[in-house]
Formats: structure tokens, C-alpha cells, sequence
């Protein structure tokens, strides 16, 4: 049997994928007018003629980014941060989990429930930052990766 549209069927489909456009659109556009103005010409940027397309196209602005020292060790930061946040969670987690899961642990509720807890509810920015003033981890990787 194959199944009719009905005109209201047919109707809300239209006005669906029109909203849905739109709101691609809205979520693409910054993203295509950055690397409009990322490869358009300083003095066009500056006179705000760039709107979609790249306008005067000239790679200096790829070129001063690449040259620079600060780009390199960013990006060699997010790495860093990521991968060790990464495994000394997943170690803690590990560590937690696996006793937790066991039924024969005493406290095992009493336990999770702190977890739980402390997971859904944290002390604040402050008190966290205190924390790690206090253990002198201020400007230190540990000062994001241990609070998490």
C-alpha cells in the first residue's frame, strides 16, 4: 500500500526543511564570512566589502598566523592538556568504578551517592580557585587537570 500525502502533510514538510534551511544558514554564515575575510585583501576588510565571497584574495593573513612561534606551541598546548586530562581521568575513573561495581563493598552507596553528588553540584569558581592557589597550582597544567 503506498501511503498519500495529504496537502497538510505536504505543507508542514515544505515549512519544515524551509526552517531547517534557515537555520543552517544561520549556523554557516559566520563560519563562510570568517574565511571570507581570512583570504580577502586588508583594504577590503577594512572598507567592509567582504560578505560572503573573499574579495582582493591574499593569503598574508595564513601567512603571519603560520609564521609566528605562538600558533605552534598552542596547538602543542591543546595536545598536551587534552591527552593527559584524558588519561588521568580515565585512570581515576578506572580506579573508582571497578571497586563500585563490585556488591560486596561496604559503603558502596554511600560512596557512589558522593560521586554522584559532587558531579552534579560543584563548590563554585571560587572556592575552586582557592583550591588551587592553596596547592600552589596556579599557572600550572595541574590547575586543569586535577579540579576536573
Amino acid at each position: 500500500m503506498v501511503y498519500k500525502k495529504s496537502l497538510g502533510d505536504r505543507l508542514f514538510d515544505g515549512v519544515n526543511t524551509l526552517f531547517l534551511i534557515l537555520i543552517g544558514f544561520l549556523c554557516l554564515y559566520p563560519m563562510v564570512y570568517i574565511l571570507a575575510v581570512s583570504l580577502s585583501g586588508p583594504m577590503a576588510v577594512l572598507n567592509r566589502k567582504v560578505y560572503l565571497w573573499p574579495v582582493d584574495i591574499s593569503f598574508e593573513a595564513y601567512k603571519t598566523c603560520f609564521e609566528s612561534k605562538t600558533l605552534a606551541m598552542a596547538y602543542l598546548n591543546t595536545i598536551k592538556y587534552t591527552a593527559s586530562g584524558t588519561f588521568f581521568n580515565l585512570l581515576a575513573v578506572t580506579l573508582m568504578a571497578y571497586p563500585l561495581s563490585k556488591r560486596r563493598l561496604a559503603g558502596r552507596r554511600q560512596i557512589s551517592f558522593f560521586f554522584y553528588f559532587t558531579n552534579l553540584f560543584s563548590g563554585g569558581l571560587i572556592p575552586t580557585y582557592l583550591v588551587v592557589k592553596n596547592v600552589n597550582f596556579v599557572d600550572t597544567i595541574w590547575a586543569l587537570i586535577i579540579p576536573g
